[in-house]
């Protein structure tokens, strides 16, 4: 090997070299703003749900209104607050509203999130994390109730990688904003979570109450979204029905 193919090796092996630490050296340098804005776009997707903002709001009212209206606290599989837990501590992957069959073989460390709106001193609003597989990817967002532990409030997905125009539909207004109004336990007190139809709601066999419209092309994203919302409130059932008969207030 000559000395010029052995500079050429050198030379490019010193600069692989160089641009990998640099590459390094940055990705730990930003990887607290990194967090702190995936921990904003968290905040904004509840407030969100909660309908105190929108998707213009930026990080400064985000952060002042979750200070002033959100209170977050941990529950476990039978509805109870776990104390010295945050939200902040859990990773929603990983919690039983995604495995639902493996929650049976370790059933104590399942634990959710739930955030309080707090007005005037009093909750009005109770929102969830919720998660659930798509299409093409894991659907990850929140649901916000009323007070009455029944009524939706909101439905913010924070993150998906459906299709564009399809699948990814859900993630626009136009969508979410079907859910408001809708009711999670019908008539006789049973919880029949929020369906997505295929096509439009008052075509559907379920009761319009309990039901939104579909998105044309996106059977199994929205399929999906039906299965994740009822899975996580099964999930948060025992601390709703408390909540709805007056308990964990």
């Amino acid at each position: 090997m000559n000395k010029d193919t052995i500079y050429t090796f050198t030379y490019a092996i010193v600069v692989c070299l160089v641009c990998s630490l640099l590459l390094s050296i940055a990705a730990i340098a930003l990887k607290p703003l990194q967090e702190e804005n995936v921990k904003l776009d968290k905040q904004k997707n509840i407030l969100k749900a909660f309908a105190l903002v929108d998707a213009s709001a930026d990080a400064n009212v985000v952060a002042q209104k979750y200070k002033t209206y959100v209170q977050g606290f941990v529950i476990d599989q039978k509805g109870n607050i776990v104390d010295g837990l945050t939200p902040e501590t859990l990773d929603i992957v990983k919690t039983c509203s995604v495995h639902p069959n493996d929650i049976a073989k370790n059933a104590k460390d399942c634990l959710l999130p739930v955030f309080k709106k707090i007005e005037d001193g009093k909750i009005t609003g109770l929102a969830f994390g919720i998660s659930g597989q798509g299409l093409w990817s894991r659907l990850l967002g929140y649901l916000a109730l009323k007070s009455d532990a029944n009524t939706v409030e909101g439905l913010s997905f924070y993150s998906q990688a459906e299709t564009a125009g399809l699948g990814g539909e859900i993630a626009e207004e136009w969508f979410q904003k079907n859910f408001i109004g809708k009711k999670i336990y019908n008539t006789s007190n049973e919880l029949v979570s929020v369906v997505v139809a295929k096509g439009e709601a008052k075509n559907a066999s379920t009761p319009l109450e309990h039901t939104v419209d579909g998105i044309s092309g996106a059977t199994i994203t929205a399929n999906g979204v039906t299965d994740l919302l009822e899975t996580t409130l099964r999930f948060y059932q025992p601390f709703l029905n408390k909540f709805r008969n007056g308990g964990n207030s």
